[in-house]
C-alpha cells in the first residue's frame, strides 16, 4: 500500500512544529542528566573554588537548626539541596537502569537540573558584570537562567513530562561524554576560564546542543 503524498505533505508541518517545541521545551533525557552530573563531578575535582563554595554552603554556621529555627528560610533551601543531591545520584544511576521512572525520581532529577541551571546562570552573570565582560559570552547566563525558570514552570505544571523515560544507549552516553570532556578540557585548561563559565558552557552543550541533536533525529525518523 502506497503512502498518500498529500497526507505526508500535510503531516510535515506538524512534525516540524512538534520538533521545534521539543527543541526548546525543558525536557531532559537520561543522557542529558548524566552529562550535567558528570560536569558537576569534574568541577569538584578540578576547581578548588567549587569545593570552597560547597564548604561554605554546608559549613556548621550555615546549616540551620530546625529545632530552634522552624521559620528559618534556610530550612527550605537545605531541603531543596537534599532533593537535588538525590537527583544528582539518580542522574548517574539511571544510565545503568532500564525501565520507567517514578514521579518522585523525576521530581528529584528535575530539581537537580533546575538548581544547576539557575545557580550557574546567576554565578556567571555576577562574574561578567563585575569584570565588565561583553559579547557572545553574555548569552551563557541568560540561557542558563531561562532554562532554570522554564524548568521550574515545567516541573510545577507537568513534572512527569520534564524527565523523559527512554533509556540511554551506550553509544549515546560515550559519544556525548567524550564531546563534553573535550569542551571541559578546552575551557578549563586551554582558556583557563572560571568554574562558573566552564560549567555554563558545558551546560549549554548538555541541555541545548545535545537536545537539539535529539530533535534532529526525531525529524529524520518521521519524514
Amino acid at each position: 500500500m502506497k503512502d498518500d503524498p498529500e497526507k505526508n505533505e500535510n503531516c510535515a508541518p506538524q512534525i516540524l512544529w512538534k520538533g521545534i517545541i521539543a527543541w526548546f521545551r525543558p525536557s531532559y533525557d537520561e543522557t542529558t542528566l548524566f552529562l550535567i552530573a558528570l560536569t558537576s563531578t569534574l568541577l569538584l575535582f578540578t576547581y578548588q573554588e567549587s569545593g570552597n563554595f560547597l564548604g561554605f554552603v554546608f559549613a556548621p554556621s550555615s546549616v540551620p537548626n530546625t529545632y530552634h529555627s522552624k521559620n528559618d528560610p534556610r530550612v527550605a533551601f537545605f531541603l531543596l539541596l537534599i532533593i537535588a543531591g538525590i537527583g544528582y545520584l539518580l542522574s548517574f544511576l539511571h544510565v545503568f537502569i532500564r525501565g520507567e521512572k517514578g514521579i518522585v525520581e523525576k521530581s528529584a532529577m528535575a530539581t537537580f537540573a533546575m538548581l544547576v541551571n539557575g545557580a550557574t546562570g546567576i554565578a556567571v552573570g555576577v562574574e561578567m558584570l563585575s569584570e565588565s565582560i561583553s559579547g557572545i559570552l553574555l548569552m551563557l547566563p541568560a540561557i542558563n537562567i531561562l532554562s532554570g525558570i522554564a524548568l521550574l514552570y515545567q516541573v510545577g505544571l507537568r513534572p512527569e513530562e520534564t524527565i523523559r523515560d527512554e533509556d540511554a544507549t551506550l553509544q549515546d552516553v560515550l559519544t556525548s561524554s567524550l564531546i563534553l570532556l573535550v569542551i571541559f578540557v578546552i575551557c578549563r585548561f586551554f582558556f583557563q576560564l572560571s568554574w562558573a563559565v566552564t560549567f555554563s558552557a558545558c551546560l549549554m552543550y548538555a541541555t541545548l546542543l545535545h537536545n537539539s541533536s535529539k530533535t534532529i533525529q526525531f525529524l529524520l525518523k518521521n519524514r
